[in-house]
């Protein structure tokens, strides 16, 4: 999933965010590279441009909670889905200070273009089973 962007911006104040991720034995995973997170410690990555105006490097998160259902309605339809997991919506921030790209994902089995950031932080806040 690549965030198509504008600029590179700085937070000036924490951004509330929604990330889908798989539950699995009490643990969170990203669903397409199961990457770890925990609830309440700063995950930090890369944050760069490929490919003209694409981020593929980055922590990707949605504007609204939801685009991330509209996430999961994508991979509930194709072979993503292993069945052993529980998905969740993540409410998740953007620390103040973080570097991020705000923009547009694509999402394709269901037709929708949904607003979201590239960050280079990302923190866990809460999350509800879908």
């Amino acid at each position: 999933m690549n965030l198509i962007e504008k600029t590179k911006l700085t937070a000036e104040e924490d951004i509330t965010c929604f990330k889908l991720l798989k539950l699995k034995e009490d643990k969170l995973f990203t669903p397409f590279n199961e990457m770890e997170y925990v609830k309440d410690k700063a995950v930090k990555s890369e944050l760069k441009k490929v490919q003209g105006n694409s981020v593929e490097e980055g922590l990707h998160c949605f504007e609204k909670r939801e685009s991330a259902i509209d996430l999961y309605n994508n991979i509930a339809e194709t072979s993503l889905n292993d069945h052993s997991s529980y998905y969740v919506v993540a409410e998740c921030t953007i620390p103040k200070g973080s570097k991020y790209y705000y923009g547009n994902f694509f999402l394709h089995n269901v037709d929708k273009i949904a607003t979201g950031y590239a960050s280079n932080k990302l923190i866990i806040k809460d999350y509800t089973i879908i």
